[in-house]
């Protein structure tokens, strides 16, 4: 089971190792087979990246929200980063 993105290149290396054994050439039928194996593992990790990705894109959200809202003077509980309490002495012009 893949459980991490280098768990995703181990395979990809393994998978491009399998298909650069020269005996593999030799028989067309397993050729066949590592290479569509090569391609569905290829298309999956593909997609693994991607929502890697989104997470990344998500908690740079985040990040930037945070930092937002300490410029105009909140806080965040660090534990789930909900918005707690407004910092003292700063001026709020909504209020």
């Amino acid at each position: 089971m893949l459980n991490s993105l280098t768990d995703v290149k181990n395979h990809l290396i393994e998978a491009m190792e399998r298909l650069n054994d020269d005996e593999l050439v030799q028989n067309k039928t397993k050729c066949e087979q590592e290479i569509k194996k090569a391609q569905a593992l290829s298309n999956l990790a593909g997609q693994i990246v991607q929502l890697e990705q989104v997470q990344i894109n998500e908690k740079n959200m985040q990040l930037q929200a945070m930092s937002v809202a300490n410029k105009m003077g909140y806080v965040y509980k660090p534990k789930d980063m909900e918005l707690v309490e407004k910092k003292k002495g700063l001026l709020d012009y909504n209020d």
